[in-house]
C-alpha cells in the first residue's frame, strides 16, 4: 500500500500550483477605470467581462481571480489572446447565457471555465471548471461535467439548462471503491453517489460517445476596448521565466502519472518504492534546472544570498526525511516513506525558486 506523505497532490492544474505560483504581479498598480465594453450589449456581463480583462493585465495569480470572484485557472493566461467570451442562448428562451474559457484550445475543446446566465435581473454563475471538474459545450447544447475524484472514481453528468437551473439528463459513474470488480453505474438523479444501477463498462462508454464536444467560438477579449493599465501597465513575462513555468508545468503532468500509478494497488512494495524515488528524482532535477535559470538572471549579491538560504534548506529538507524514515527504520517501506517525503518537500521548494525568477 502506498502511504501519502503529501497532504495535497499536485496537477497541472493544481490547488498547490495555485498557492505557490505567482507568475508576476505589478506591485502598488491600480487597474484604471474602463469604458462600457461593445461586445455584449448587456452591461452586467460586460462588468464580467472587464473584470477578467482587468486581471489579465495585471497578471494576477489564480489566488486574485478566486478573490475576485472569477475563475482561478485564468492565473495560467498572460495575454489576452488567450481567453475570450461566447454569447449563446443555450435553452432557446430568448436569454444569451455567457461562457468564459480559452480561445482555440485544441487540447480541451468544448470546454469553457464559467457559465452564467440571469435569474432576474442579476447573472448568475451556473458551472465552474477547475482541474479535475472541467465542463465541456456538447453539440446539442448538452452540458458535459466531467470529474475525477482519484484513480478510482470518476463521473460524467450530462446536463441541460432550463431557465437558471443545470437539470441532470443522465450520468455514468466509475467507482472501484465501491464495487472493483463491478465499477460503472447509471443514474439520472446523481452524478457521483447513486450506486443503485449498475452497468456494464460497454454500456457506459456508448452512453458517453452520444455527448460529442463541440468548439466553442470565444471571442478574444483583446478584441474588447479598455483603458491600459495605470502606471504604465504591466510588462509582459520573461522569456526565461515562460520557459520555466512550461517546464514545471510539464514536471506536474509527469509527476501525476507517477502518483496514478502509487495508488492503483497493483505494484509490491518494490515497485512502490522505485516509484516513490522517480517522483522525487523528477522534482529535484527541475529544482537543478531553475537553480540555473536563476545564476542567469539575478544579481551575484542576491545569488549569494539564495545560496546560503538553499544550505540550509538542504539540512533541514534532510533532516525531516531522516525523521520520516526512522519511523519506519529496517522496514521495507523506508525507502517509500522518504523519498515521498523529500519529492514534497522539493516539490515546495520547485516553487518557491520558481517565484524567485525576475
Amino acid at each position: 500500500m502506498y502511504v501519502r506523505m503529501r497532504k495535497k497532490k499536485a496537477y497541472i492544474f493544481s490547488a498547490a500550483f495555485a498557492a505557490h505560483l505567482v507568475i508576476m504581479t505589478a506591485s502598488g498598480v491600480m487597474a484604471a477605470e474602463v469604458p462600457a465594453l461593445p461586445g455584449t450589449g448587456n452591461e452586467k456581463y460586460d462588468a464580467i467581462i472587464r473584470k477578467y480583462i482587468e486581471g489579465i493585465n495585471c497578471q494576477w495569480d489564480m489566488n486574485q481571480f478566486a478573490e475576485n470572484g472569477l475563475n482561478y485557472l485564468t492565473g495560467y493566461t498572460s495575454s489576452l489572446d488567450e481567453m475570450g467570451y461566447c454569447l449563446l442562448d443555450l435553452d432557446q428562451n430568448g436569454v444569451d447565457e455567457l461562457l468564459i474559457g480559452c480561445v482555440n484550445d485544441e487540447d480541451y475543446v468544448g470546454m469553457f471555465y464559467d457559465l452564467y446566465t440571469f435569474a432576474g435581473k442579476e447573472p448568475v454563475l451556473l458551472a465552474s471548471s477547475s482541474e479535475r471538474d472541467r465542463y465541456y459545450l456538447c453539440e446539442d447544447y448538452t452540458i458535459a461535467n466531467e470529474g475525477s475524484g482519484s484513480a478510482q472514481t470518476s463521473a460524467f453528468g450530462y446536463y441541460l439548462l432550463d431557465g437558471s437551473e443545470l437539470t441532470l439528463k443522465e450520468a455514468v459513474m466509475y467507482d472501484g471503491d465501491y464495487d472493483a470488480q463491478n465499477p460503472w453505474f447509471y443514474s439520472t438523479e446523481n452524478s457521483w453517489e447513486d450506486h443503485r444501477y449498475p452497468i456494464e463498462e460497454y454500456v457506459a462508454d456508448g452512453i458517453r460517445k452520444k455527448y460529442e464536444h463541440t468548439a466553442i467560438p470565444f471571442q478574444p477579449f483583446s478584441g474588447e476596448k479598455i483603458d491600459d493599465v495605470a502606471d504604465g501597465g504591466s510588462d509582459n513575462i520573461s522569456e526565461l521565466k515562460q520557459q520555466a513555468i512550461s517546464e514545471v508545468m510539464a514536471v506536474e503532468a509527469a509527476a501525476e502519472e507517477i502518483e496514478t500509478r502509487l495508488e492503483t494497488g497493483l505494484l509490491d512494495q518494490n515497485e512502490l518504492n522505485q516509484c516513490a524515488g522517480q517522483l522525487y528524482q523528477l522534482w529535484d532535477d527541475e529544482l537543478n534546472i531553475l537553480w540555473s535559470y536563476l545564476k542567469q538572471s539575478l544579481p551575484q549579491e542576491e545569488m549569494a544570498v539564495l545560496t546560503e538560504e538553499e544550505v540550509q534548506w538542504i539540512a533541514d529538507k534532510e533532516n525531516q526525511v531522516n525523521q520520516a524514515g526512522s519511523e519506519w527504520e529496517g522496514g521495507s517501506m523506508q525507502p517509500m516513506i522518504e523519498a515521498s517525503t523529500a519529492a514534497s518537500i522539493t516539490q515546495d521548494r520547485v516553487y518557491e525558486l520558481l517565484e524567485r525568477i525576475p
